[in-house]
């Protein structure tokens, strides 16, 4: 809102500018058609002397007019500038009030750490004891886990061993007992051999 404000100030005081500086050309213009007329304007008539008095009123009236509008733009600014000075001072005493409500803050809170910094302390010990203690019983139940995984794997493995173990006893038997088998009926073969010579041998006597 401010810089629209201003804006429009700026705006003013440029078109009044610009009216002052055409009015100064006027001025100046009509001055030396007056000088370059002067004879001609030494025989002028009673019209010609009551409009050169309109004229010269006219004029006084526009540079009043704009002698008001440069005072009215002037107190315009002032006052502005005069806002726009309050403002600051305003938000400046709300900063350092809002500085000063924070440092209190801050101080209080300081004055009250250190009243209670002996509590803080023990309550800090017993924490670091807790946690502490809470970390041997984390050590002791992982060992535990261990030991007992370790016995597991270890019941596991004999378990597995004897089962081995015993499946080999199992085909040393089952290979004893075939070449026990085998042997007999190689040496029933062998005596049916024999006996079947004996007789042959008879048969060839007789």
């Amino acid at each position: 809102m401010f810089a629209d404000v201003k804006r429009m100030g700026h705006s003013q005081q440029a078109r009044h500018r610009q009216r002052e500086q055409a009015f100064l050309d006027q001025q100046e213009t009509t001055a030396r058609n007056h000088r370059n007329d002067n004879i001609t304007r030494l025989g002028a008539t009673m019209e010609d002397r009551a409009q050169t008095k309109r004229w010269v009123q006219q004029q006084h009236a526009q540079q009043q007019e704009l002698e008001m509008e440069r005072a009215i733009l002037e107190e315009k600014a002032i006052r502005e500038a005069q806002a726009k000075k309050e403002a600051q001072e305003t938000a400046l005493a709300a900063e350092l009030a809002r500085q000063k409500t924070l440092k209190m803050r801050d101080e209080k809170m300081r004055q009250r750490v250190r009243e209670e910094s002996e509590e803080i302390r023990q309550l800090r010990s017993q924490l670091e004891a807790a946690y502490t203690n809470r970390e041997r019983e984390k050590q002791v139940a992982e060992k535990r886990q261990i030991y007992e995984r370790e016995l597991d794997e270890e019941v596991q493995f004999i378990a597995e061993t004897q089962r081995e173990l015993e499946a080999h006893a199992e085909s040393a038997k089952y290979v004893e007992e075939r070449k026990a088998a085998e042997t007999a009926r190689y040496k029933q073969e062998l005596e049916a051999q024999v006996v079947a010579q004996k007789r042959s041998r008879r048969k060839s006597l007789y």
